[in-house]
């Protein structure tokens, strides 16, 4: 299994719409701003927050008790992160990044350019 991560990573979507991560393709038009994405390239563990969902955490809309689900949405895959770094040796280095953000050419390197550039829009 490790080995196909390898050659094809995988790419889980987290949204408000289903309240389980979904595999998406490694494809741009997967890089939307309403939704985190969790890519496991084997020698990665990416996070990737679209601009929509970074905003409202940098506004701090996880903190205010009125928006709980948005909370559990930034922690569905963070708790996935953690158990593939546990469970995985080599340790993959992990990568918490969002849209246009330094990090994010971790994800966007990975994905086919459907559209003719990144974002998905």
């Amino acid at each position: 299994m490790n080995s196909f991560v390898m050659i094809q990573p995988a790419l889980l979507q987290y949204c408000f719409e289903d309240s389980q991560p979904t595999p998406v393709l490694l494809d741009s038009c997967s890089l939307k701003p309403d939704v985190i994405l969790l890519m496991d390239d084997f020698f990665h563990v990416v996070i990737w927050r679209g601009e929509k969902i970074q905003a409202w955490y940098d506004k701090g809309y996880h903190e205010l008790e009125e928006y709980a689900n948005f909370k559990t949405l930034l922690q569905a895959p963070a708790n996935d992160a953690k158990q593939i770094l546990g469970d995985r040796f080599p340790v993959p280095k992990f990568i918490q990044c969002n849209a246009g953000g330094s990090q994010a050419r971790f994800v966007t390197s990975k994905v086919n350019p459907s559209n003719g550039g990144m974002g998905g829009q």
